[in-house]
């Protein structure tokens, strides 16, 4: 049986020194589904197994970033603030779900209802919404390679 995306990518973060398996911690059913009833709607199930496998605590993963249980319960409110303020013009449809927030000024989205495993959008202040990645598996893979690089790049020192 192969490993799922999820544990794809947490295989790959503990090889390279970013995780301890160990250490990652997944949220509960009953977090997600305050999420998914905060919201009212049913989040894809490549996002939810990602809540369950390390969505309260992923090592030195995306430090940085907002992502983590239970900041979800909040991006929303945060995404909508930072859009009031910007020049945009765009303003999230009830369907949209931010599950990452990045100091502030840069949030990720997707619209559960478009996938199983949905595109995922960008909105960066003073521009439209644009698809960054097909999909929430591909944005996942992009994210551990990404970190996986820049952690090598750091003086031993500093890891």
């Amino acid at each position: 049986m192969s490993q799922s995306i999820v544990e794809k990518a947490i295989t790959r973060l503990a090889a390279a020194g970013l995780v301890n398996p160990g250490a990652v911690k997944g949220c509960n059913a009953e977090e997600i589904r305050q999420v998914e009833a905060k919201f009212r709607l049913q989040l894809p199930p490549i996002y939810k197994e990602f809540l369950l496998r390390m969505g309260k605590a992923a090592g030195k993963f995306l430090i940085g970033s907002d992502y983590l249980f239970p900041a979800p319960m909040r991006l929303r409110d945060d995404a909508e603030d930072f859009l009031q303020d910007s020049s945009s013009g765009f303003r999230l449809d009830e369907n949209d779900f931010v599950f990452m927030g990045h100091q502030g000024y840069e949030f990720l989205f997707f619209r559960p209802a478009d996938s199983p495993d949905p595109p995922i959008f960008l909105l960066v202040e003073g521009e439209q919404p644009k698809q960054v990645f097909p999909n929430f598996s591909e944005w996942l893979l992009s994210c551990v390679s990404d970190e996986i690089e820049a952690f090598k790049s750091l003086p031993a020192r500093s890891r």
